[in-house]
């Protein structure tokens, strides 16, 4: 295996990026630096290429706002924690957000943020 730096990878005339750009098997090289560091490379002039790591998107969680029967309001981010910490159940507490039930246990669906 070619002992690969990733830190070395988009600093020029480094091993690891004469291996991905100017060697004649580049391709291969740059697809084993791929295999094991993952990212990309795009192409940054005609011959040469830079490498970059892919960011993880995460997904916002939904929020819901419920009221119980004493007029408390609660943000709920977290639905498990929010059922189990209130002795609620959670199918129960998504059909009423649904609109199939209008309360379950008192609680009511205000709102999604």
């Amino acid at each position: 295996m070619i002992p690969f730096k990733k830190e070395d990878i988009n600093k020029k005339y480094t091993p690891t990026w004469v291996y991905c750009n100017d060697n004649s098997r580049s391709k291969r090289f740059r697809d084993l630096f791929i295999k094991q560091f993952g990212g990309e490379f795009i192409k940054e002039t005609r011959h040469t290429f830079i490498w970059r790591e892919l960011q993880k998107e995460e997904k916002p969680r939904r929020k819901f706002v419920f009221e119980d029967a004493n007029g408390i309001v609660f943000v709920v981010e977290n639905m498990y924690e929010f059922c189990k910490k209130n002795d609620l159940k959670r199918p129960a507490l998504y059909e009423v957000i649904s609109g199939k039930r209008k309360s379950h246990k008192g609680y009511k669906f205000i709102a999604e943020i």
